[in-house]
């Protein structure tokens, strides 16, 4: 009899849930151990050796010299210096327009070739100097080198009405 009404309460608690939503849990318990990890996955393939010693760093024969790498967004709509070692490239203000001029710290007189659209121009920079203004124009390109530093400039391609350049360069120094 006794089992019975047991069995009876059972059957009547579970009537209670399944109808009225009436949960007989109590609150819940901390949570169990964690089960056992898993299969390792498969190994991906090795991938291709990349160069040995520091990158841009020359082979070491005579007269081999380390190189810098360089890469900024020129907005020539302001006044800007955009370094390259010893020379550097200043923005006028004017949508543009720029110069090759002297950092600082360095010394002497520097020779330069820039060529604005493939158009060759020459000339040098002296003391704290800078060379004429130069304006590759809406979605022109240039190259500049001076000063064991060489620099290529092209549209940045953000509208057509802009002259931005990206520009980005390799020097020695």
């Amino acid at each position: 009899m006794k089992n019975s009404m047991k069995i009876i309460r059972f059957i009547v608690l579970s009537l209670h849930v399944a109808l009225f939503g009436l949960s007989c849990e109590g609150p819940a318990g901390p949570p169990g151990p964690t089960g056992p990890q898993g299969e390792q996955g498969v190994e991906g393939q090795v991938g291709p050796q990349g160069p040995a010693g520091a990158l841009l760093a020359s082979d070491g024969l005579p007269g081999s010299v380390p190189m810098k790498a360089y890469s900024y967004f020129m907005n020539t709509s302001k006044v800007e210096d955009y370094s390259f070692g010893q020379i550097l490239l200043r923005t006028t203000g004017t949508p543009g327009q720029f110069r090759v001029c002297r950092n600082s710290g360095a010394t002497g007189t520097f020779n330069y070739v820039v060529y604005i659209n493939g158009v060759r121009s020459t000339g040098t920079i002296t003391g704290t100097g800078c060379s004429r203004i130069f304006d590759p124009g809406r979605g022109g390109d240039f190259i500049v080198s001076s000063r064991r530093a060489t620099i290529f400039g092209a549209h940045s391609g953000d509208g057509v009405l802009n002259e931005n350049y990206n520009i980005f360069g390799l020097a020695q120094l």
